[in-house]
């Protein structure tokens, strides 16, 4: 099942419809980035990184959203919120997940992975 939705077009607290488009969900996003925010957190992401928070949170072993488990140095970093969508890398916003469920998440936010298992 498809969920088919008109085209937007995402920028910084703007939404903007284009009409008379129609395309499946993850086609539609348009992300326009903002480039100093992206290093500004990529740089807080390696700190946290570093941390034993971060380190614990591996040792688990699970991937937050497939739920099975792991060896740490096959777990990914992934921002719930993504930076790219204005996400920030702080320990409500991070979590630990297997590259393939990283890969296909990719910069949807939680919404949008539910509306795309539709």
């Amino acid at each position: 099942l498809y969920l088919w939705l008109p085209i937007f077009v995402i920028r910084p607290l703007t939404i903007i419809p284009i009409p008379g488009k129609s395309l499946l969900m993850d086609s539609w996003i348009y992300i326009e980035k903002d480039k100093s925010h992206l290093n500004k957190e990529k740089e807080k992401a390696k700190k946290l990184k570093k941390t034993t928070w971060w380190q614990t949170k591996l040792s688990q072993g699970l991937c937050h959203y497939c739920h099975q488990t792991f060896s740490p140095s096959e777990l990914t970093m992934d921002h719930i919120v993504p930076l790219s969508r204005h996400g920030k890398s702080t320990k409500g916003n991070v979590v630990p997940c297997c590259l393939n469920c990283n890969q296909t998440k990719k910069f949807l936010t939680p919404v949008e992975q539910i509306l795309n298992n539709c």
